[in-house]
């Protein structure tokens, strides 16, 4: 098992200096949980994953793992903590599938000098994702859900304690979406965290996340969807009110509420 370290913040704001699109509550995340963060388009999703990952500093206040400062550890350091999976991500001309995946154990070895067994961990990841048949397809030439996976699969290589999603389910069909669900399933399981931003509740709801609401440059958590879905701050987060919807499964699933 891959116990995570904890993950927190502490006064954070996101955003592009001097402007700040959203303020933090001071949380520190546990290990093998899942973090779903929801908002409108523009509220700041992406804006924050970026800055919890090192990509962008904040406007304020600091990210931490455990007791160090993330701004602090050099890049192989903050590689081991966190992978950031993007809503999208450019395809390399030339590049094969394995290729790809291939760089996301770089931390473990270098470019020039892969790490022993390297190959040999690809070829377990893909199988793992479901993509080992696309070894050795050129990138360019691969559907969009397939894509994805291949970003999941770079991810699981580079074997980081947080996976952190920016619209996950962005390219994927429902039983893609129910695919993508186990295999974070199987993370928690294995002590990793996964923080992600969706515009989905239900699939949130789904993955018994903890859910963040970002709304009028704040940003309000509760500990389950059916929380947050009896919440007045949802409608301002989804512009929209949310109901149960109890399906043939006996699973409660969250839709927009009737009118009328």
């Amino acid at each position: 098992m891959k116990l995570a370290k904890p993950l927190g913040w502490h006064g954070l704001e996101v955003g592009y200096p001097p402007c700040a699109l959203a303020s933090f509550p001071d949380l520190t995340l546990a290990p093998g949980r899942v973090y779903a963060l929801l908002g409108r388009n523009g509220a700041g999703k992406s804006t924050f994953l970026r800055t919890l990952c090192g990509l962008i500093p904040p406007v304020a206040g600091e990210v931490r793992v455990e007791a160090a400062s993330l701004a602090a550890l050099p890049e192989s350091a903050r590689a081991q903590h966190l992978a950031y999976i993007p809503q999208s991500a450019d395809r390399p001309a030339d590049y094969r599938v394995r290729d790809v995946v291939a760089l996301g154990g770089w931390r473990h070895g270098s470019l020039l000098q892969p790490a022993p067994q390297a190959e040999e961990r690809c070829t377990e990841v893909l199988d793992r994702i479901g993509i080992v048949h696309l070894a050795d397809r050129a990138v360019t030439q691969i559907s969009g859900g397939e894509w994805q996976r291949v970003q999941w699969a770079r991810a699981l290589m580079q074997d980081a304690e947080w996976l952190v999603m920016d619209e996950p389910t962005a390219h994927l069909d429902f039983p893609a979406q129910q695919e993508l669900a186990g295999h974070i399933q199987a993370w928690r399981q294995e002590g990793r965290g996964v923080v992600l931003a969706t515009h989905d509740p239900d699939w949130a709801g789904m993955l018994d996340a903890e859910i963040w609401l970002m709304a009028e440059r704040k940003v309000v958590t509760f500990a389950h969807m059916a929380d947050a879905a009896n919440s007045p701050e949802l409608e301002k987060c989804l512009g929209v009110r949310l109901e149960p919807l109890v399906d043939a499964q006996g699973r409660t699933r969250w839709v927009p509420a009737r009118t009328g």
